[in-house]
């Protein structure tokens, strides 16, 4: 009699189990989205890099006539600092330029930059 108490026992848990199973594949077949009447849908992602090509194209850009960037006679001072300052900066820059702005801490490159973005003004 203890066995078949058992075994009748061992059957209802994996009926148990087996209905938790479904319950648990059921509620993540309902919270993944569904992609089969989505017709803006990504198609599978390739496996490999090798499994697509991209090609990029960019036109030859137009030469602009010089100077493309330009400071003329440009003075600046921080409102409170009398000791630094960029007086009649004149600055001329060219398409194709390569120019390296260098110098100690303090000297104003940051404020050059932000001069030639537009970020700051002068009077």
């Amino acid at each position: 009699m203890c066995t078949s108490l058992l075994l009748l026992f061992m059957a209802c848990l994996r009926l148990q189990v087996n209905k938790n199973t479904k319950q648990a594949q059921q509620r993540k077949a309902k919270a993944a989205p569904s992609y089969a009447d989505d017709s803006n849908a990504a198609t599978e992602a390739p496996k490999r890099w090798s499994d697509y090509t991209v090609q990029f194209e960019f036109p030859e850009p137009t030469e602009l006539p010089p100077p493309l960037i330009q400071l003329n006679d440009v003075s600046f001072q921080y409102p409170g600092r009398d000791d630094f300052g960029l007086k009649d900066l004149n600055i001329g820059l060219d398409m194709g330029s390569r120019v390296a702005i260098v110098g100690p801490n303090g000297a104003g490159k940051t404020t050059l930059m932000n001069l030639l973005s537009g970020s700051y003004w002068t009077d």
